[in-house]
């Protein structure tokens, strides 16, 4: 059964300004078989960084820890093995994130309430997408490179819904970090209830899923591959796919179609569109159901093998751009291995 919710968005801690908040849309009409869940909130994309062109050398950032270890257990985040300023724990600590890890480099830090069990399996999502095949070596090392560099980007998960929008922590940290944080909110893991002492479900892991491809899509691919992955015009491959797809089997339900209007919003910018569209189209591509589907797209990957052009397939299966090409086990192995 495909699990279906509304856009879980790129929201971001940056100098941008926060997503629109958004009204609980009206029922998608039935042909859309796409039903709308009473607890995971809509958000909108926030704008991705800049993109490099293809010609350009991607430079390494400064801020990876070296050595570095692939690390799946969160702790403190002022612990030396987390690696990150004193200004960035300080920060941290006064907005109540305390609990930070970051596999291969990537900082996900979160607030207080957030159970280990939830960031360690986020932290094992991020380590298997960068480390498919689980030898303790990133595939790709220019995006684990840019995707290491906590002061361009990083994954905030918060607690409270309230404080975190309305009262502003989002936007200070923001203010404070100057680094985007693409948020993995309790809210859209696991609705307005509280945690329980269960691990997370298979809705909690396609909401991880989603929210982790989108910062390595935005963050490592679109910037080391611009040409094939970029989200921030419609120049790239994918882009190009989007708008080829669109409003006929590919809708994002805060887009306009000619037979059917939008329901609420405004994703019509590639860093919103494309970035949603692929990462629907990367998860059924791999075999796995993503947490939600857009107006018209496949439910199988059969059905979406017939759709997607040569050029796309071709290069999602072109070793060289390391794209995930089968269902995710979730079981990082919990084994300290160190990334030179």
């Amino acid at each position: 059964m495909v699990l279906v919710a509304f856009v879980l968005a790129c929201s971001s801690t940056s100098l941008a300004p926060n997503p629109t908040a958004i009204p609980e849309p009206t029922p998608v009409p039935a042909a859309t078989a796409v039903p709308t869940p009473t607890t995971v909130p809509i958000a909108t994309a926030v704008p991705a960084p800049t993109l490099l062109s293809a010609a350009t050398v991607v430079p390494t950032p400064t801020h990876v820890p070296d050595p570095l270890s692939v690390n799946i257990h969160p702790t403190s985040c002022s612990s030396p093995e987390i690696g990150i300023s004193k200004k960035w724990v300080e920060t941290l600590e006064s907005a109540n994130f305390t609990k930070c890890v970051r596999p291969f480099g990537v900082l996900i830090g979160a607030a207080d309430g957030i159970p280990d069990v939830y960031i360690a399996q986020a932290a094992k999502i991020a380590a298997e997408i960068l480390d498919p095949d689980m030898d303790g070596e990133p595939n790709d090392s220019t995006v684990f490179q840019l995707v290491s560099d906590y002061t361009t980007a990083w994954i905030p998960m918060p607690t409270d819904r309230n404080s975190w929008i309305s009262g502003g922590v989002e936007d200070e940290l923001g203010q404070k970090l100057g680094s985007y944080g693409l948020q993995l909110p309790q809210w859209w893991m696991i609705g307005d209830t509280e945690f329980g002492d269960l691990n997370p479900d298979q809705y909690a892991k396609a909401v991880m899923v989603e929210e982790i491809i989108h910062f390595m899509t935005q963050f490592g691919y679109s910037r080391a591959y611009p040409e094939i992955f970029g989200v921030e015009s419609w120049n790239s491959l994918i882009a190009k796919e989007t708008k080829r797809a669109s409003c006929d089997w590919w809708q994002h339900p805060e887009n306009d179609c000619p037979n059917n209007p939008r329901l609420y919003g405004d994703c019509s910018d590639p860093d919103c569109d494309v970035t949603e569209f692929y990462h629907q189209v990367l998860v059924t591509k791999a075999g796995m159901e993503p947490g939600w589907l857009g107006i018209g797209f496949p439910t199988t990957p059969e059905e979406l093998d017939l759709k997607l052009s040569p050029a796309l397939k071709a290069a999602m299966e072109q070793p060289k751009y390391n794209q995930i090409n089968k269902p995710l086990v979730f079981s990082y192995p919990n084994r300290a291995v160190t990334v030179r």
